[in-house]
């Protein structure tokens, strides 16, 4: 089975709008199409984010919806626990995903992050 990451903000668009790249990939993960690698604090980001009261308005987001979100993560995806040992990316926020990428092995980090995409010392990985 396929082994990837994905980011905060994929999940994030994906459960805003169900049209799109990142709405393909939250359909794939919740058919279990792939397994995810992810950490607490992805977990929590993806949480947190989703809890900004400006989304909460203008998508009627409510509490039940993230946390069911939150909670198939917990359950269906492997989660790690990174050191912060990588420091390899021009946005030191974004070196846990690499990390967490490296410790499970993953086959894809998925991102619409265009600075994670063209960093090229992360590209090395």
């Amino acid at each position: 089975m396929i082994r990837a990451v994905v980011d905060a903000v994929v999940f994030v668009r994906g459960t805003l709008s169900r049209k799109g790249k990142s709405a393909f990939v939250i359909q794939a993960f919740k058919q279990q199409k792939f397994l995810l690698i992810t950490s607490r604090g992805h977990i929590e980001e993806v949480f947190h984010t989703l809890g900004y009261p400006r989304l909460r308005r203008k998508y009627d987001l409510t509490d039940r919806r993230c946390k069911k979100l939150a909670g198939q993560i917990a359950v269906r995806g492997v989660v790690l626990l990174p050191s912060g040992s990588i420091a390899i990316c021009r946005d030191p926020d974004d070196d846990y995903l690499i990390e967490i990428a490296l410790l499970g092995h993953a086959d894809y980090v998925v991102t619409e992050d265009n600075d994670l995409l063209d960093d090229e010392a992360v590209g090395q990985f």
